[in-house]
């Protein structure tokens, strides 16, 4: 079984999102978790799925992170999930900085972020940071107290083109996915305290993640060919991200049809 986490925000006119591709989307099983930044959406999502907490504190903390004491930015984002009634313990923040994780010395910033995880899962939530590393090479210890907290939400987007045009497109997936995956692990973080996050956005040509302006048929095969890899390379917990987004301008119809063929996929 595949836990499957969907990170879903409706965003503003830049980023819609249509009730069908958001119904086409609660149509997975009880395998599927909806992550939105508030529970607005509730009465339509309960009843078939837990309800998990999108947070974007940390991205705005980050900038400023010295001056941020790490366990007040977790108590405000355990205000906001009483504040908006989550059913679910998972908290899904967006996102760690990667230019400041991956400074060599700038050790202080990784330890503020595994405090920050550390604090809300000393309030009893799951913490999910969503990390733009998809290689790491160092930071061990901190990799492995972030994991011991809780989740590595690993941003693994994979090229499209490069997906599309594999002999064997599910197993050169299962090729990248498995690096990504060994990466961490010998950081001390097990691949079942990941999150491998794919990027499901109708993206434009030359964009190294989502759709990458591919035809239809090739990104429902990218589609396929991600989560079967996925499963391959020993990720037993996916999540999905920027479903509203459309660069490429397509008709509310190739949405419906990508968020369709995700949720086969996922099933």
């Amino acid at each position: 079984m595949i836990d499957v986490f969907d990170t879903i925000w409706f965003g503003d006119a830049n980023f819609p999102l249509s009730e069908e591709v958001f119904e086409t989307l609660l149509s997975g099983g009880r395998n599927h978790v909806v992550v939105m930044p508030t529970t607005m959406r509730k009465t339509q999502v309960t009843p078939g799925h837990a309800y998990a907490q999108y947070d974007t504190r940390l991205s705005r903390a980050n900038a400023n992170w010295r001056n941020v004491d790490p366990a007040h930015l977790a108590q405000q984002v355990v205000g906001a999930r009483t504040s908006w009634e989550f059913d679910s313990p998972w908290v899904f923040c967006n996102e760690i900085s990667h230019s400041q994780w991956r400074a060599s010395a700038n050790e202080e910033y990784r330890v503020w972020a595994v405090a920050f995880a550390q604090a809300l899962a000393g309030a009893g939530l799951v913490p999910a940071l969503y990390s733009p590393v998809p290689f790491p090479l160092s930071e061990s210890d901190k990799w492995s107290a972030l994991a011991s907290a809780g989740y590595v939400a690993i941003e693994g987007y994979l090229n499209p083109a490069g997906v599309v045009s594999a002999s064997d497109p599910a197993d050169y997936c299962r090729t990248q996915y498995a690096s990504i995956a060994s990466h961490y692990q010998a950081q001390g973080v097990p691949v079942d305290r990941c999150v491998l996050v794919e990027h499901y956005a109708q993206t434009a040509d030359g964009l190294g993640r989502g759709r990458g302006g591919l035809a239809l048929n090739d990104w429902l095969k990218v589609i396929d060919a991600r989560v079967a890899g996925a499963s391959a390379a020993g990720f037993s917990v996916l999540g999905s991200y920027a479903w509203g987004y459309n660069q490429m301008a397509v008709a509310d119809s190739e949405i419906v049809a990508t968020a369709r063929r995700y949720v086969e996929a996922t099933a």
